[in-house]
């Protein structure tokens, strides 16, 4: 049960993929426990891996594991990024910082991707690894935090982004 997140970068080339779309029933009381502990578990660290190890048959494997810094969740997603590089055998890197606070939800789609733009930036003198990075995150909604996320990681060398998230909002 995972959803392939509806977006592509015609640059990057690159389709998403999501372990939970929606109101997932299967996922229901796994996801909730997310929210109250801010740790991605096993459960859901082993669910994970088995969509990358099905996704792996339709993709160039990444060179590298980024997390999105998260404003909601730090140790969520870098805990799962880090199981993610372990398991995969994969550099885990520091490319991406945010600033301020995070952009209104309910905001314009233009608002809140002009917030993003001037929160989000590449960490000092980062260089990715020529190839895919699997850019990790725990939601995606809009996709503007993933876009923004991906031209940066793009400017820093990658040559696609493999956008991975745990729930991937209506």
């Amino acid at each position: 049960m995972w959803a392939v997140l509806g977006l592509h970068w015609p640059a990057a080339g690159s389709r998403g993929r999501a372990l939970a779309f929606a109101d997932d029933a299967a996922w229901s009381d796994a996801l909730a426990g997310l929210d109250r502990r801010d740790d991605v578990g096993d459960e859901i660290a082993t669910a994970m891996v088995e969509v990358l190890r099905r996704w792996s048959r339709d993709w160039e494997r990444p060179v590298a594991v980024v997390a999105m810094p998260s404003r909601r969740h730090q140790r969520l997603v870098r805990s799962l990024a880090e199981h993610i590089a372990t398991v995969g055998k994969l550099p885990l890197i520091d490319a991406l910082q945010t600033s301020g606070p995070p952009p209104p939800t309910d905001a314009a789609s233009s608002a809140r991707a002009s917030a993003l733009l001037t929160s989000i930036r590449l960490t000092d003198d980062v260089r990715l690894p020529a190839g895919p990075v699997l850019l990790v995150d725990d939601t995606y909604r809009t996709g503007w935090t993933i876009t923004v996320a991906a031209s940066l990681l793009l400017a820093a060398g990658a040559t696609s982004v493999l956008p991975f998230v745990i729930h991937q909002l209506p």
